[in-house]
Protein backbone atom coordinates (compact mmCIF):
# COMPACT_ATOMS: atom_id res chain seq x y z
CA UNK A 1 0.00 0.00 0.00
CA UNK A 2 1.55 3.29 -1.08
CA UNK A 3 0.67 6.59 0.51
CA UNK A 4 -2.53 7.85 -1.05
CA UNK A 5 -5.58 9.81 -0.01
CA UNK A 6 -6.51 8.90 3.54
CA UNK A 7 -8.14 11.81 5.35
CA UNK A 8 -7.93 11.77 9.14
CA UNK A 9 -9.69 14.74 10.69
CA UNK A 10 -9.05 15.11 14.40
CA UNK A 11 -9.40 18.38 16.27
CA UNK A 12 -9.19 19.50 19.87
CA UNK A 13 -11.35 22.15 21.51
CA UNK A 14 -12.24 25.16 19.37
CA UNK A 15 -10.08 27.52 21.46
CA UNK A 16 -6.55 26.31 20.72
CA UNK A 17 -4.77 29.17 22.50
CA UNK A 18 -1.78 27.80 24.40
CA UNK A 19 -0.63 30.01 27.29
CA UNK A 20 3.09 30.39 27.94
CA UNK A 21 4.59 28.99 31.13
CA UNK A 22 4.74 32.50 32.59
CA UNK A 23 0.97 32.93 32.16
CA UNK A 24 0.17 29.75 34.07
CA UNK A 25 -0.40 29.29 37.80
CA UNK A 26 2.59 27.69 39.58
CA UNK A 27 1.50 24.42 41.17
CA UNK A 28 3.05 21.60 43.15
CA UNK A 29 3.14 18.12 41.58
CA UNK A 30 -0.32 16.53 41.38
CA UNK A 31 -0.90 12.96 42.60
CA UNK A 32 -4.29 11.30 42.12
CA UNK A 33 -4.75 7.72 43.29
CA UNK A 34 -8.57 7.52 43.34
CA UNK A 35 -11.54 9.41 41.95
CA UNK A 36 -11.99 11.24 45.25
CA UNK A 37 -8.67 13.04 44.68
CA UNK A 38 -10.19 14.76 41.64
CA UNK A 39 -12.75 16.56 43.78
CA UNK A 40 -10.54 19.62 44.27
CA UNK A 41 -10.77 20.27 40.51
CA UNK A 42 -13.68 21.35 38.33
CA UNK A 43 -16.08 18.71 37.01
CA UNK A 44 -18.00 15.72 38.24
CA UNK A 45 -16.19 12.97 36.35
CA UNK A 46 -18.90 12.15 33.81
CA UNK A 47 -18.32 12.08 30.06
CA UNK A 48 -20.38 15.27 29.76
CA UNK A 49 -18.68 17.01 32.73
CA UNK A 50 -15.17 15.57 33.15
CA UNK A 51 -12.76 16.58 35.86
CA UNK A 52 -10.44 19.28 34.51
CA UNK A 53 -6.81 19.86 35.48
CA UNK A 54 -5.93 23.06 33.68
CA UNK A 55 -3.69 26.09 33.58
CA UNK A 56 -0.77 25.01 35.77
CA UNK A 57 2.98 25.46 35.54
CA UNK A 58 4.42 22.40 37.27
CA UNK A 59 8.20 22.68 37.40
CA UNK A 60 9.69 20.20 39.86
CA UNK A 61 12.61 17.89 40.60
CA UNK A 62 10.24 15.16 41.85
CA UNK A 63 9.64 12.07 39.71
CA UNK A 64 6.25 13.08 38.30
CA UNK A 65 4.61 16.33 37.35
CA UNK A 66 1.13 14.79 37.23
CA UNK A 67 0.59 11.21 38.41
CA UNK A 68 -2.85 9.59 38.01
CA UNK A 69 -3.64 5.95 38.76
CA UNK A 70 -6.59 3.62 39.41
CA UNK A 71 -9.33 6.03 38.35
CA UNK A 72 -12.71 5.50 36.71
CA UNK A 73 -13.92 9.08 36.20
CA UNK A 74 -13.49 11.02 32.98
CA UNK A 75 -10.80 13.70 33.11
CA UNK A 76 -8.94 16.21 30.96
CA UNK A 77 -5.44 17.57 31.48
CA UNK A 78 -4.98 20.68 29.35
CA UNK A 79 -3.08 23.92 29.00
CA UNK A 80 -0.36 22.92 31.45
CA UNK A 81 3.41 23.29 31.28
CA UNK A 82 5.22 20.39 32.93
CA UNK A 83 8.95 19.99 33.57
CA UNK A 84 9.60 17.19 36.09
CA UNK A 85 12.37 14.88 37.18
CA UNK A 86 11.36 11.73 35.28
CA UNK A 87 7.83 11.93 33.80
CA UNK A 88 5.75 14.93 32.88
CA UNK A 89 2.35 13.18 32.92
CA UNK A 90 2.15 9.55 34.08
CA UNK A 91 -1.20 7.78 33.85
CA UNK A 92 -1.65 4.19 35.00
CA UNK A 93 -4.75 2.01 34.86
CA UNK A 94 -7.36 4.64 34.05
CA UNK A 95 -10.72 3.29 32.90
CA UNK A 96 -11.29 2.85 29.17
CA UNK A 97 -12.06 6.03 27.30
CA UNK A 98 -11.74 8.37 30.29
CA UNK A 99 -8.40 10.07 29.49
CA UNK A 100 -7.90 13.22 27.42
CA UNK A 101 -4.56 15.03 27.35
CA UNK A 102 -4.61 18.16 25.20
CA UNK A 103 -2.83 21.47 24.60
CA UNK A 104 -0.01 20.83 27.08
CA UNK A 105 3.73 21.39 26.85
CA UNK A 106 5.94 18.73 28.45
CA UNK A 107 9.65 19.50 28.33
CA UNK A 108 12.95 18.44 29.91
CA UNK A 109 11.65 15.27 31.58
CA UNK A 110 14.36 12.65 31.96
CA UNK A 111 12.12 9.86 30.68
CA UNK A 112 8.75 10.59 29.09
CA UNK A 113 6.77 13.72 28.40
CA UNK A 114 3.66 11.56 28.79
CA UNK A 115 3.40 7.89 29.70
CA UNK A 116 0.11 5.97 29.53
CA UNK A 117 -0.05 2.45 30.88
CA UNK A 118 -3.13 0.17 30.66
CA UNK A 119 -5.47 3.02 29.76
CA UNK A 120 -7.34 2.01 26.61
CA UNK A 121 -9.14 4.43 24.29
CA UNK A 122 -7.19 7.44 25.55
CA UNK A 123 -6.74 10.68 23.59
CA UNK A 124 -3.45 12.58 23.39
CA UNK A 125 -3.99 15.57 21.14
CA UNK A 126 -2.45 18.92 20.25
CA UNK A 127 0.45 18.79 22.73
CA UNK A 128 4.09 19.83 22.45
CA UNK A 129 6.87 17.54 23.69
CA UNK A 130 10.52 18.59 23.65
CA UNK A 131 13.81 17.54 25.23
CA UNK A 132 12.43 14.38 26.84
CA UNK A 133 13.69 10.83 26.32
CA UNK A 134 10.36 9.76 24.78
CA UNK A 135 7.91 12.50 23.92
CA UNK A 136 4.85 10.20 24.10
CA UNK A 137 4.72 6.58 25.23
CA UNK A 138 1.62 4.36 25.27
CA UNK A 139 1.90 0.83 26.64
CA UNK A 140 -1.03 -1.61 26.79
CA UNK A 141 -3.34 1.24 25.82
CA UNK A 142 -5.11 0.09 22.67
CA UNK A 143 -7.74 1.89 20.60
CA UNK A 144 -6.17 5.21 21.53
CA UNK A 145 -5.68 8.39 19.49
CA UNK A 146 -2.38 10.27 19.28
CA UNK A 147 -2.90 13.22 16.97
CA UNK A 148 -1.85 16.77 16.14
CA UNK A 149 1.13 16.62 18.52
CA UNK A 150 4.57 18.14 17.99
CA UNK A 151 7.58 16.14 19.17
CA UNK A 152 10.89 17.91 18.69
CA UNK A 153 14.40 17.34 19.96
CA UNK A 154 13.51 14.32 22.08
CA UNK A 155 15.77 11.27 22.15
CA UNK A 156 12.76 9.39 20.70
CA UNK A 157 9.39 10.74 19.58
CA UNK A 158 6.24 8.59 19.89
CA UNK A 159 6.03 4.94 21.01
CA UNK A 160 3.00 2.67 20.95
CA UNK A 161 3.70 -0.77 22.36
CA UNK A 162 1.01 -3.41 22.77
CA UNK A 163 -1.52 -0.71 21.88
CA UNK A 164 -3.26 -2.05 18.79
CA UNK A 165 -6.18 -0.57 16.85
CA UNK A 166 -4.92 2.94 17.60
CA UNK A 167 -4.64 6.03 15.41
CA UNK A 168 -1.42 8.03 15.12
CA UNK A 169 -2.15 10.94 12.82
CA UNK A 170 -1.22 14.51 11.93
CA UNK A 171 1.81 14.57 14.23
CA UNK A 172 5.00 16.53 13.54
CA UNK A 173 8.25 14.82 14.57
CA UNK A 174 11.50 16.79 14.32
CA UNK A 175 15.00 15.65 15.35
CA UNK A 176 13.95 12.74 17.56
CA UNK A 177 16.95 10.44 17.22
CA UNK A 178 16.23 7.39 15.05
CA UNK A 179 12.57 6.95 15.97
CA UNK A 180 10.13 9.70 15.18
CA UNK A 181 7.28 7.18 15.62
CA UNK A 182 7.74 3.54 16.69
CA UNK A 183 4.91 1.01 16.80
CA UNK A 184 5.59 -2.40 18.32
CA UNK A 185 3.02 -5.15 18.79
CA UNK A 186 0.31 -2.64 17.91
CA UNK A 187 -1.35 -4.19 14.87
CA UNK A 188 -4.48 -2.89 13.14
CA UNK A 189 -3.36 0.67 13.84
CA UNK A 190 -3.50 3.63 11.46
CA UNK A 191 -0.45 5.83 10.89
CA UNK A 192 -1.41 8.72 8.63
CA UNK A 193 -0.59 12.31 7.72
CA UNK A 194 2.49 12.51 9.93
CA UNK A 195 5.53 14.64 9.07
CA UNK A 196 9.08 13.58 9.95
CA UNK A 197 12.23 15.68 9.84
CA UNK A 198 15.54 13.96 10.54
CA UNK A 199 13.81 10.96 12.13
CA UNK A 200 11.78 8.01 10.92
CA UNK A 201 8.74 5.74 11.16
CA UNK A 202 9.51 2.28 12.53
CA UNK A 203 7.08 -0.68 12.77
CA UNK A 204 8.21 -3.89 14.48
CA UNK A 205 6.07 -7.01 14.43
CA UNK A 206 6.55 -10.76 14.66
CA UNK A 207 4.37 -11.88 11.74
CA UNK A 208 3.70 -10.75 8.18
CA UNK A 209 -0.05 -10.76 8.86
CA UNK A 210 0.40 -8.23 11.64
CA UNK A 211 2.42 -5.95 9.38
CA UNK A 212 -0.36 -6.20 6.81
CA UNK A 213 -2.97 -5.18 9.37
CA UNK A 214 -1.59 -1.63 9.52
CA UNK A 215 -2.87 1.31 7.51
CA UNK A 216 0.11 3.53 6.68
CA UNK A 217 -0.68 6.41 4.36
CA UNK A 218 0.26 9.97 3.47
CA UNK A 219 3.31 10.32 5.71
CA UNK A 220 6.28 12.52 4.79
CA UNK A 221 9.99 12.22 5.63
CA UNK A 222 12.34 15.15 4.97
CA UNK A 223 9.94 16.52 2.40
CA UNK A 224 9.44 13.21 0.56
CA UNK A 225 6.40 10.98 0.65
CA UNK A 226 6.94 7.75 2.57
CA UNK A 227 6.19 4.58 0.61
CA UNK A 228 4.65 1.59 2.41
CA UNK A 229 4.35 -1.37 0.04
CA UNK A 230 2.67 -4.75 0.50
CA UNK A 231 2.07 -7.83 -1.66
CA UNK A 232 4.85 -6.98 -4.13
CA UNK A 233 6.96 -9.60 -5.85
CA UNK A 234 9.82 -9.13 -8.32
CA UNK A 235 9.20 -5.40 -8.42
CA UNK A 236 11.66 -2.56 -8.92
CA UNK A 237 10.91 0.63 -7.02
CA UNK A 238 12.53 3.53 -8.86
CA UNK A 239 13.31 6.88 -7.30
CA UNK A 240 10.72 9.46 -8.49
CA UNK A 241 11.95 11.84 -11.15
Amino acid sequence: MYASNINVQITAQENNYRPTSLELTPHDPIEITSDSDFEVFLGTGTAEDPYIIEGYNITTWTDYGIYITDTTGYFIVRNCYIDAGDYGIYIDDAADGTVTIEDNTCSNNQWDGIYLWSSDSSTVINNIFSNNYWGIKLYNSGSSTVANNTCNNNNRGILLRSSGSSTVANNTCINNGDDGILLYSSGSSTVANNTFTNCSLVIREDTVDTYLSYTVENNWVNGKKLGFYTNLDSTTIAEPV
